[in-house]
């Protein structure tokens, strides 16, 4: 009864940290666009000034609002690949591994390697243990 309590908080935790992506992409994009909001101008300030460095190497060079899409994007991978294992199907795994995928091309496509890569390498590992935490029943197509 605890792996499965256990497996139901790691989803919704799973499913809560997409939808702040989901959403915090949304505002950032908002900022850029010159929506005026106090919060978010503070963070598209960041993004901006990240990006706009002639110091940030990128392989595939990207604005603010093409990476803050990339966040958001993220996100809704996660979402859905959340969503997926929860609800037992197949394509789940994958979904929600694509999501660990997308993380690390943008750690590679910048190569800035930072406290985030802990924070990649953790949900990682949290991932596993989500998968091995997930009730023994049949999968669904």
């Amino acid at each position: 009864m605890l792996r499965k309590i256990t497996f139901w908080i790691i989803g919704i935790f799973f499913l809560l940290y997409g939808l702040v992506r989901v959403l915090g992409g949304v505002m950032v994009i908002s900022a850029l666009l010159s929506v005026e909001d106090e919060g978010t101008n503070v963070a598209a300030q960041k993004v901006r000034s990240f990006m706009d460095n002639p110091d940030t190497f990128a392989i595939i060079p990207l604005n603010p609002i093409g990476y803050m899409t990339y966040i958001l994007l993220m996100g809704l991978v996660l979402i859905g690949g959340t969503s997926g294992v929860l609800l037992y199907r197949r394509w789940g795994v994958w979904v929600m591994s694509s999501y660990f995928v997308l993380y690390l091309l943008l750690f590679l496509n910048f190569w800035v390697f930072n406290i985030k890569v802990a924070h990649l390498t953790g949900g990682f590992f949290l991932f596993l243990f989500f998968l091995w935490l997930r009730p023994k029943r049949a999968l669904k197509p």
